[in-house]
This record gives C-alpha cells, structure tokens and sequence, in this order.
C-alpha cells in the first residue's frame, strides 16, 4: 500500500507540474502576444504619420507645379533672353575628324607611347631574353 500511495503521490505531483508549466507557457504567450500587439500599433500609428506627410507633401508638389501659381509668382519677369545674352555654338563639319592620336586611328597605349616618345620594349611584363 505504501508504494501505491507513493506512485499516486508522483503522479499528481507530475500532472500538477505540467499543469504549472503549461499555465507559465500560457502566460509567457501572452506577454510575447501583447509585445508584438504594441509594435503592430506602433507601426501603423507611423504609417499613418508617413500617410499625412506624404499628402502634404504631395498638395505642396502640386502647388508648386501649377502653371498658373508659377506665372503668378513670377510675372513679367519670366522672358526670353537677349540677343547678346546667347552663345552660339557650330556644330562639328561633316567627315571631319578630331586631331591628335584618337583621331590618327591609334589605340589609347599606342596613342600613350607617341605622346611620351618612348620605346614600347620597356614597357611591363617580362624582360626580354
């Protein structure tokens, strides 16, 4: 009988154990439950802050677009440049080509070694034999 009273002693000491644990797991949820809660919260009070600066944002861009507003604001003193303001720039003849060593048809080393006046034998790799 004594060992039965044992064996039933650890049994509701092992049920009661999961009980406790189980209840601690439980809680333990809800605290984690009610962190994430507060940052989702958190998170759409930002969103909608982005929300209002982005709208005005957006009506300030559309204000600052108007064609109307903009010739309002700046009036008669929006026109053409004078004559003698321009420069004119003539575009490159047709067929002509640039002078120097890129316009002789050399390749940019070749070009590099002219305007050095060396000799290319000197130039890197492996000493010739």
């Amino acid at each position: 009988m004594n060992r039965l009273r044992a064996a039933t002693l650890l049994v509701i000491l092992l049920i009661g154990g999961v009980a406790v644990g189980g209840v601690i797991g439980v809680m333990q949820v809800r605290l984690r439950a009610d962190e994430v809660g507060q940052r989702i919260r958190g998170l759409e009070r930002q969103i909608v802050e982005r929300r209002k600066e982005s709208e005005q944002l957006d009506r300030r861009r559309a204000q600052a677009q108007d064609a109307l507003e903009l010739s309002r604001r700046v009036g008669e003193d929006l026109r053409a440049p004078e004559p003698s303001q321009v420069t004119w720039i003539r575009p490159p003849l047709a067929g002509a080509r640039p002078s120097g060593a890129a316009g002789a048809g050399l390749t940019p080393r070749m070009a590099a070694l002219n305007a050095a006046g060396g000799d290319p034998s000197g130039q890197g790799g492996y000493p010739r034999r």
